[in-house]
């Protein structure tokens, strides 16, 4: 997902409901074994800035790739003490040059974290690919790909750093000076509904691959609007005007005979489900059918017939409860790849 400017990083959370999802600035990255409640000592520059190291190489002191050749070891020397050494050189290289945040994309030894929080340099492994890019691009950090190097110069910076809590996840807050990165923290109940609200988050790259414009992909939309609406009115048996809220998007109903130039607010009470009341700041608007849509015809003012003969069982809601609910089961299937036998 795309944001104006820059780049919004998607970050699932899910057990939540829909309207707990936020947009925060800067990146989060979910660190487990974080423990909250504590204040973060994170060493400062002199203009109160966090210095950053950003790591793309593994610092779990098991660097050596037996396919990039061979390496000779002299008797008595131990590979793994040599490479541990190596590490703790960094770390000590990181302290003097005010280093407040090590981030790996891998791995990080536990003696080397240690070694940082006791200098009070917090250390952050396990970041994954998908976030060095945004993150240099954030702090402007270059990517160090080499234990054996370190370049005063591939530091980056960064405002602040807090912990943050999002249902069962902990996260790293990383704040930047300026609002080049945002983090969209989408909340769902369940991991089919999350795949779902998620592929409904179109960028720009989604529009190409649907093979249309953002502005086909508009009409499409409001066609499809224009469509509900339709149904919504053509459900209203009663003597009711039907209103819709610019906030929410629910359904209201007031007696018929209103003027539309009426304050809403004296004559509606609750939605239609009760949620909200007209205690909240909110303007409506008729539900009158909009331009698009198809001309309904009504049904006769006075039937022939009498008004007990004509009862009408509306199972619309019924038919959408049992779809939602076959297409639950059939994720639910899905996602666990069983296959169910019918034995009778």
């Amino acid at each position: 997902m795309i944001a104006a400017g820059g780049k919004c990083v998607i970050v699932p959370v899910k057990g939540r409901r829909v309207l707990d999802s936020t947009v925060l600035p800067g990146l989060l990255i979910e660190t487990p074994e974080i423990e909250l409640g504590k204040p973060l000592a994170v060493k400062r520059t002199g203009s109160n800035m966090i210095k950053i190291a950003l790591f793309c190489v593994s610092m779990s002191g098991d660097g050596f790739n037996p396919e990039e050749g061979t390496i000779t070891v002299h008797h008595g020397i131990s590979l793994e003490m040599a490479e541990l050494n190596q590490l703790l050189n960094v770390g000590k290289q990181l302290v003097n040059d005010e280093v407040g945040l090590v981030v790996c994309q891998k791995v990080i030894h536990p003696s080397l974290k240690q070694y940082l929080k006791e200098n009070h340099v917090l250390a952050v492994d396990r970041a994954g690919l998908s976030l060095v890019d945004p993150l240099s691009r954030m702090t402007g950090s270059k990517p160090v790909a080499s234990i054996h190097f370190l370049s005063p110069g591939s530091y980056g910076s960064l405002k602040d750093v807090r912990i943050e809590s999002f249902g069962s996840k902990r996260f790293v807050h990383l704040i930047p000076e300026d609002t080049v990165i945002c983090s969209f923290i989408l909340c769902n109940r369940s991991e089919t509904a999350w795949d779902e609200l998620k592929s409904s988050s179109l960028s720009t790259s989604t529009f190409k691959d649907l093979g249309c414009s953002q502005t086909q992909y508009q009409l499409v939309a409001d066609g499809f609007c224009c469509s509900l609406e339709s149904v919504a009115l053509s459900l209203n048996h009663d003597e009711v005007e039907i209103l819709t809220d610019m906030v929410y998007g629910h359904c209201w109903f007031v007696p018929s005979g209103f003027p539309s130039v009426s304050n809403w607010s004296d004559v509606v009470s609750k939605c239609g489900c009760g949620i909200h009341g007209n205690t909240e700041d909110l303007t409506w608007r008729i539900l009158q059918g909009p331009p698009c849509s198809a001309v309904v015809q009504g049904c006769p003012k006075e039937p022939s017939v009498k008004v007990t003969d004509l009862v009408t069982l509306d199972c619309f809601a019924a038919k959408c409860s049992g779809l939602q609910v076959a297409l639950e089961t059939t994720n639910l299937i899905l996602d666990l790849s069983c296959v169910i036998e019918d034995q009778n």
